[in-house]
């Protein structure tokens, strides 16, 4: 069979470039490393594509409770919605491509849901960082608290939930139709190939990455259960009537009200477990200023995150934010983590004196940064 081929245009000239294999698997695995995007993500999830957090590299699994590691697993990632994600790198060369690896495969995933705690992950990601929460933060995008994610983490390893990548230069015919029949099979779990293709010629490299397994059966079965929606106010408040008392669904009700008579703009985010609302004022920032969800908080997280990661698009600094979270620490019972995970709970409002008290500290701050 003869290789595969693609081509660059460079200065108008057509050159050729013909698919190689790697020499070296180490290669291979720290592209992966220092490249998360050779992991496709728009590709697993065209509707929402998956993003990378690297944890480890040569992440140890022990084969019993309490006993050392057993096996290497090549690269641990975490995804944005908190899916432990367990990839495995092969060369096409390598003959274990094929029942070896995929039975090292369920191995790891037996054993990672079995033994693994949240506490596991967090100790392995923190360890190798300087700062793993800025870390963690600016993955985020300011779209979740660091809380929120690591629950999530939590709840994934509880269920099961976790995806398996097999990355290879080329996938073999027998692991394809294994990795398909697994994929189906396997819920909630995830089992997908990456073939990455390596491309030289003309002394220029190329890699083109391709997903094995997410055959159009398996994405409808796996999607059922976990679509993301588009939420509206009607939908909204049916939510919030569905997993909030009475009082809570009255906060939410009043804060939505007051953001639509006094922000700039009000609208509805897409989460598939909780409906949420966003409150934003442009002299803010261009995302939110506050944000009201049926998982009962009322959350500042967004502020954090472009104070400490783009402070150069807001007119507002440091001495604004500590300001807005001292006022909201007076009116409320108890220390609040305001700092790290900034976010108030609905029920602390059921009464109507301190949501008027609330309102009027966001304005103030709204005004302060204008």
């Amino acid at each position: 069979m003869g290789k595969g081929k693609i081509f660059l245009i460079r200065d108008g000239v057509l050159q050729k470039m013909s698919k190689e294999k790697y020499d070296e698997e180490q290669k291979l695995q720290q592209q992966i490393e220092d490249y998360h995007d050779l992991i496709p993500g728009e590709q697993i999830d065209p509707e929402e594509p998956r993003r990378w957090l690297l944890i480890e590299r040569e992440a140890g699994i022990q084969g019993k409770e309490g006993g050392g590691n057993r096996w290497s697993l090549d690269h641990l990632f975490l995804d944005q919605d908190g899916v432990p994600t367990l990839v495995e790198v092969k060369r096409q060369q390598d003959t274990r491509s094929r029942r070896r690896v995929v039975a090292q495969m369920l191995d790891y995933a037996a054993n990672t849901t079995r033994y693994w705690k949240l506490e596991t992950i967090q100790e392995k990601f923190r360890s190798k960082l300087a700062n793993p929460e800025e870390r963690l933060s600016t993955f985020l995008e300011g779209k979740a608290s660091t809380g929120e994610f690591w629950q999530n983490v939590e709840n994934n390893l509880d269920r099961g939930k976790i995806r398996l990548l097999f990355i290879a230069d080329e996938i073999p015919t027998e692991l394809k139709s294994i990795v398909e029949f697994l994929n189906i099979q396997m819920s909630p779990a995830e089992v997908l190939a990456v073939e990455l293709g390596h491309y030289a010629g003309s002394g220029e490299e190329a890699l083109v990455p391709r997903v094995i397994g997410q055959t159009e059966s398996a994405r409808q079965k796996k999607s059922s259960s976990s679509k993301r929606r588009d939420w509206d106010w009607d939908s909204m408040l049916k939510h919030s009537r569905e997993k909030l008392t009475e009082e809570e669904v009255k906060v939410i009700k009043d804060l939505y009200k007051f953001g639509v008579q006094e922000a700039d703009e009000v609208y509805f985010g897409s989460g598939a477990k909780n409906a949420t609302f966003m409150v934003k004022w442009e002299d803010i920032n261009d995302k939110q200023t506050f944000k009201v969800s049926t998982n009962g908080k009322i959350e500042f997280n967004w502020l954090t995150y472009i104070l400490e990661n783009d402070l150069g698009r807001v007119e507002w600094g440091e001495d604004e934010l500590n300001w807005l979270f001292e006022r909201l620490s007076e009116i409320v019972e108890g220390d609040l983590p305001l700092i790290e995970e900034p976010y108030l709970s609905l029920e602390e409002f059921t009464d109507k004196s301190r949501r008027n008290k609330l309102e009027s500290i966001i304005l103030d701050f709204v005004e302060r940064c204008s």
